[in-house]
């Protein structure tokens, strides 16, 4: 029998430092994250080594260490061949197929290592910092709603990468994209009923490492 749970959404913003959070809530910028402070709780946590994204989501995912879960770097290298590491390489089981196991509602959008998405009992919508231009989906018959409804497997295609002075535009494509992405969001949380639901927003950590000179004079 499972037991009855308030909903829980985990939204990623990916390379946001406290600092720069409060920085920007003084000046009334990031409102709805500093109401979440003022009412809630919150901390710096102690990230893991190496700091690299798959070894920090498979830490987040399955509550262990790398030296337990088994995620050490992006890829491996088999017969001569780079493979790109996914969660089918983890060495202990996820919160994902925990809480599917035990008949709970689960929503990944955008979660690093799932690439090739897992049957869940709500929705899996891979992002592109694991699928690049090729969004994977399940159940696979959302991919065509969400491309009527967002056109998402064109979403990545005509992203325009930082370059020296070139920064506005670099800026105001990343923001552009992240909106589609909350768009998104926004409809998988309206069409399911999700019990447990993480978002991650991969664009802005790409806005920290080439802007951080930037942000670092806020």
């Amino acid at each position: 029998m499972v037991r009855e749970m308030n909903n829980i959404v985990i939204i990623s913003l990916p390379g946001m430092s406290m600092e720069v959070i409060a920085k920007l809530a003084e000046r009334g910028i990031l409102t709805t994250l500093k109401r979440i402070m003022e009412e809630g709780s919150f901390g710096v946590l102690t990230s893991v080594i190496p700091t690299l994204t798959p070894t920090v989501w498979a830490s987040l995912l399955t509550g262990t260490y790398p030296n337990k879960h088994g995620i050490l770097d992006h890829c491996i290298v088999n017969n001569d061949k780079k493979i790109t590491i996914n969660a089918s390489y983890l060495r202990v089981p996820t919160i994902l197929s925990i809480l599917n196991k035990e008949g709970i509602n689960v929503g990944f959008l955008g979660v690093p290592l799932f690439y090739h998405p897992q049957e869940v009992t709500c929705f899996l919508v891979s992002g592109y910092a694991d699928s690049r231009n090729d969004i994977k989906v399940f159940p696979h018959e959302l991919l065509n709603e969400l491309n009527r409804k967002f056109s998402i497997q064109n979403m990545y295609r005509s992203i325009k990468w930082y370059k020296p002075k070139s920064e506005i535009e670099f800026i105001d494509n990343m923001i552009e994209v992240t909106k589609k992405e909350g768009e998104v969001m926004s409809y998988l949380l309206t069409k399911y009923n999700c019990d447990f639901i993480i978002g991650n927003f991969f664009f802005i950590e790409e806005v920290h490492h080439y802007l951080w000179k930037y942000i670092t004079m806020l």
